[in-house]
């Protein structure tokens, strides 16, 4: 298991668990993004933040600091 920002462009994985207080958990259940789903790595920015993932077909950017919350394996 490992934080969603650490994975490697074109790496798909799937969301084990996200560590967040309750409000960017909501955001982020907002967005799609939930327990179970894949998410795909599309891009990052040069210094890693913010990062660009597919999630349900939608591509999304997220700030590294939200992406070290969500753990993928």
């Amino acid at each position: 298991m490992k934080p969603l920002d650490e994975l490697l462009i074109g790496e798909s994985c799937k969301i084990v668990r996200i560590d967040a207080s309750e409000l960017v958990k909501r955001r982020l259940m907002d967005l799609g993004i939930t327990k179970g789903i894949t998410v795909k790595m599309l891009m990052q920015a040069p210094l890693k933040d913010p990062i660009a993932i597919r999630v349900r077909g939608c591509t999304l950017a997220l700030r590294r600091s939200e992406a070290k919350k969500i753990f993928v394996e």
